[in-house]
């Protein structure tokens, strides 16, 4: 099966290594999802990288209590200012699936993106949608 990726980074160049190991990562995927249609699933991935120099502005996930020096002007500084965050989009049939990208290099960020996407992937395997109904003419059920 064929998947479309569309893959944008701003602020720096995803190396090949990297590139490498998404194609892996969603050829994993792609032998897990039930859908064998070819116009899906499209795939799309967006990472920045951003520069913070205060605790004030990055999520608590993302710095462990350690990496944090004592205030000097008011502010948490931090330790490396450069973190790598976006969206990875994965479009399937009945609803797109959106998990967000977080982490301290590319590598970490794809990582934790691409194992949070794996876990929605097998929620939206067990979800019982309105269109999969057995029943297409509701009137048609008695009723007691």
């Amino acid at each position: 099966m064929i998947m479309n990726i569309k893959l944008a980074s701003r602020n720096f160049s995803i190396p090949n290594r990297l590139h490498q190991d998404i194609i892996k990562r969603m050829e994993k995927i792609i032998r897990v999802i039930p859908w064998k249609d070819s116009d899906y699933p499209l795939l799309d991935i967006i990472v920045r990288k951003k520069r913070k120099k205060s605790l004030d502005h990055i999520e608590k996930r993302l710095i462990s209590e350690y990496e944090i020096n004592p205030p000097a002007g008011g502010h948490k500084s931090v330790d490396n200012p450069v973190y790598y965050d976006g969206t990875i989009k994965l479009i399937m049939p009945k609803r797109p699936l959106i998990v967000s990208l977080l982490g301290k290099t590319p590598e970490e960020a794809f990582v934790l993106g691409f194992d949070h996407l794996e876990r929605e992937i097998g929620r939206y395997k067990g979800t019982h949608l309105k269109s999969h109904s057995e029943y297409f003419d509701h009137d048609t059920i008695r009723r007691d």
